[in-house]
């Protein structure tokens, strides 16, 4: 089985400066996985990366409640996709 890596970040935009990384990690082996806000940016760099996508509500703001539902969320993804690394970014991504 390949390692899997999950990256994990609050604002869509910033997947996408981490393409290099996704990118030669796929030609390491790895089975790459992003999470991220839901919206058209998560299909498209799932889709323009080749990599299963996954979403969590996470606003920048601070909002308790819908905080901790994206933690539930992201938790779910976790128990699901079972990654070998979780390599979070952007505060609240990577709280």
């Amino acid at each position: 089985m390949n390692p899997r890596v999950l990256h994990v970040t609050t604002v869509p935009m910033t997947m996408w400066f981490l393409a290099g990384h996704v990118a030669h990690a796929k030609r390491r082996g790895f089975d790459v996985h992003a999470l991220f806000s839901p919206g058209e940016p998560l299909g498209k760099f799932g889709r323009e990366m080749q990599i299963e996508v996954h979403a969590a509500l996470m606003p920048r703001r601070i909002t308790p409640l819908v905080d901790l539902a994206a933690l539930r969320q992201i938790m779910r993804v976790i128990r699901r996709v079972q990654p070998t690394i979780v390599d979070a970014h952007t505060p609240k991504g990577a709280s």
